[in-house]
């Protein structure tokens, strides 16, 4: 079975190599170019059939009669869904052609939304949405692949950092695309509408793509830059021709230095998803804002990410030479500070807070990015890319479990003290925990 899909979405053969250092220059330079806003908005487009869920459920809720505890564990499949299948699909896309490997989860991604708005059951939301998380799955494997064959250690923490604006790009656009279809369309027109663009989008991602430099007769990207290995060369060279689930094995199931950065993104996400799903909650309830501003002010948590990311992005390559841990031990202890100084903040001063909501996005894309996506793929190299992002993809989103359901428990048993608590405390410890990795550096292969 693992062959056969190994099979289907199987690398293109290496091309021959273009003669010529020149030449080999001008097409590296317009193909990573190409490369990265190609796999940018690629990756946006998975958001738009992914989160417009939530911008749909309060309409769902009144024409079919379905409670909020119902439509609410579509989110929650969806959530343990996607973690399968970050955790499984990894593994595959490191051996798939990236190009095809994308292409198709958003194909069928886009399938099932269309089936989604035709739907009035409930069962069938459930079957339909437990299988959009599977789908889903595929698209951050293929782009993690595209982002270590493409870019080397020394310049992946700026140019992943670039890479993951796809992620409040698409979150983003999806939210305001998502109401206008709604009120103009009902629900249904939230899925349907989303999916159609996808569909579209298809073929964009078909003809920008590649799968990695060799495919279109281009050295490795180590070897262009002259970009040596950082860690372990001489001693892993000779692990080259071990078979690709041996590699696995010893360098992503048996890496304790990529369990302890999954174990870190894991908290961050504790904190992201907490802020992002109970924030405007909190504002209405405790800081007495109007919940059409206290929603503005939670989007400012993606939008102030932006910086935050580039610039955490930036740093670990400039100042920290590729080392990843020393700048996300920083933000997080940050990101606790935030987290704090928004609960201190009394009511009626809702600039303040927005303000310390915009430093808690600032603080925890710049993790989110590094320990779910660049730290470790450096940690394993670009061998096994996907199937590292794939590790850190199923422990970020058991993260997120836990806040959706622990944030909420804490709530009803201690008030809103029990959440900023989990959230504070999970800031903390995931900076605690880097602190054995803070000289730790990545690979290329």
């Amino acid at each position: 079975m693992i062959d056969r899909l190994i099979k289907i979405f199987k690398e293109p053969p290496a091309a021959p190599r273009i003669q010529g250092e020149k030449d080999t220059a001008e097409v590296y330079r317009r193909w990573r170019a190409r490369m990265l806003y190609g796999s940018m908005i690629g990756y946006a487009l998975f958001y738009l059939t992914r989160k417009n869920i939530s911008v749909a459920l309060p309409l769902l809720s009144k024409d079919l009669g379905y409670s909020n505890t119902e439509l609410g564990i579509l989110g929650s499949l969806l959530y343990i869904s996607y973690a399968i299948g970050k955790g499984s699909l990894g593994f595959f896309g490191d051996r798939a052609d990236s190009r095809r490997f994308m292409a198709f989860g958003l194909t069928v991604s886009a399938i099932i939304n269309i089936l989604f708005g035709f739907s009035e059951s409930l069962l069938v939301f459930g079957i339909l949405w437990t299988m959009n998380g599977l789908f889903q799955a595929m698209g951050a494997p293929a782009c993690a692949k595209i982002c270590v064959k493409w870019y080397s250690v020394s310049e992946r923490g700026t140019k992943w950092a670039i890479w993951n604006i796809s992620h409040q790009t698409g979150g983003g656009v999806i939210l305001i695309l998502a109401a206008w279809l709604c009120s103009w369309f009902g629900w249904r027109g939230a899925f349907i509408g989303p999916a159609l663009i996808c569909l579209v989008g298809v073929f964009f991602i078909l003809n920008r793509l590649r799968d990695r430099p060799e495919a279109i007769g281009l050295p490795p990207v180590d070897v262009y830059r002259n970009d040596p290995e950082t860690t372990e060369t001489a001693q892993q060279s000779g692990k080259a021709h071990e078979s690709f689930f041996s590699l696995v094995a010893h360098r992503v199931l048996l890496n304790p230095r990529l369990l302890l950065f999954a174990t870190g993104s894991l908290l961050v996400y504790v904190v992201r998803y907490g802020v992002m799903d109970w924030a405007t909650k909190y504002l209405v309830e405790e800081k007495g804002a109007e919940i059409g501003w206290a929603g503005t002010m939670v989007s400012l948590v993606e939008f102030i990410g932006i910086p935050g990311c580039l610039i955490a992005g930036w740093i670990s390559d400039r100042f920290f030479n590729a080392r990843r841990a020393p700048i996300s031990i920083i933000f997080l202890f940050l990101l606790a500070v935030s987290v704090a100084m928004f609960y201190s903040v009394p009511a009626g001063n809702l600039w303040l807070d927005a303000a310390m909501i915009g430093a808690i996005g600032f603080f925890t894309y710049g993790p989110q990015m590094i320990l779910a996506g660049v730290a470790a793929a450096d940690s394993c190299g670009a061998e096994v890319a996907a199937a590292a992002v794939g590790v850190t993809g199923v422990f970020s989103y058991i993260g997120a479990i836990i806040s959706s359901f622990g944030t909420g428990a804490l709530i009803d048993s201690f008030g809103w003290g029990g959440a900023f608590s989990l959230w504070i405390s999970s800031a903390v410890l995931g900076g605690i925990l880097l602190l054995p990795l803070w000289n730790a550096r990545g690979r290329n292969r």
